[in-house]
């Protein structure tokens, strides 16, 4: 999981986002390395892209926080995303124009956190998007 952060951390420094984490990474070891990739990948290159337009630099922050909470494992995600996302089945759509290329991102995220019996939820309020996911931690034991 650290390389995914020192490589998102050297993106988000290249555009001029800060990223702020707060990551007990050891929770994170029963996902699969390609889910885990996958999943931490897609939530932070949205999350970037969206920080970069930002129009106020000191708001480009995308901040990161996974940590245990009783039995449930917290990923909490969020960024300043100006405009409302349009949201279809619970997921944002993308915003890129070309679709058929496009907009996977966060159904193979779905995908990944369904695999692991979790639930995710996408939301937008007052210009910050936010990305929770949760997995029950009997699930996250076995690592």
């Amino acid at each position: 999981f650290d390389v995914i952060l020192a490589e998102k951390g050297m993106l988000a420094e290249e555009y001029g986002v800060r990223l702020q984490c707060m990551v007990d990474g050891e929770k994170l070891g029963f996902l699969e390395i390609a889910d885990l990739y996958t999943l931490m990948g897609n939530a932070l290159d949205n999350a970037i892209e969206a920080a970069v337009s930002e129009p106020v630099p000191e708001k480009r922050v995308v901040i990161l926080n996974v940590s245990a909470r009783g039995q449930i494992l917290v990923i909490h995600e969020e960024n300043p995303c100006a405009e409302k996302p349009v949201f279809v089945s619970g997921l944002p759509l993308t915003t890129k124009g070309d679709t058929d290329y496009h907009g996977f991102g966060m159904q193979s995220m779905r995908y990944i956190v369904e695999k692991y019996d979790g639930a995710m939820k996408a939301g937008w309020e007052n210009g910050v998007f936010s990305l929770d996911i949760l997995f029950p931690l009997k699930k996250a034991d076995k690592t």
